[in-house]
């Protein structure tokens, strides 16, 4: 005979959304852990890149606007590296 208890505490469809809130919520707060260590790296190579581009746009003969495009994206790097640096001091 099985045992009674068990078998409702997992059959009991009102336990099953509580775990997957559980585990959602975990999952959930791993990604931000990753997407969070990983911002600062991929925001300073796109700086990087964007003010080689910059340079290179502004000596060559090219169009003012994308010149400016560039260096509004370098200030939006700036800026997030700015905030993000000032959010998660220690």
């Amino acid at each position: 005979m099985t045992n009674p208890t068990k078998e409702h505490a997992v059959t009991d469809p009102r336990r099953v959304p509580e775990a997957f809130e559980a585990f959602e919520a975990s999952s959930s707060a791993r990604l931000a852990e990753a997407w969070d260590g990983a911002m600062r790296p991929m925001l300073w190579i796109l700086l990087t890149i964007s003010v080689v581009c910059n340079i290179v746009i502004s000596s060559a003969d090219v169009n003012v606007l994308v010149g400016i495009g560039f260096g509004l994206v370098t200030l939006g790097c700036v800026a997030a590296l700015i905030t993000h640096r000032h959010l998660h001091r220690r």
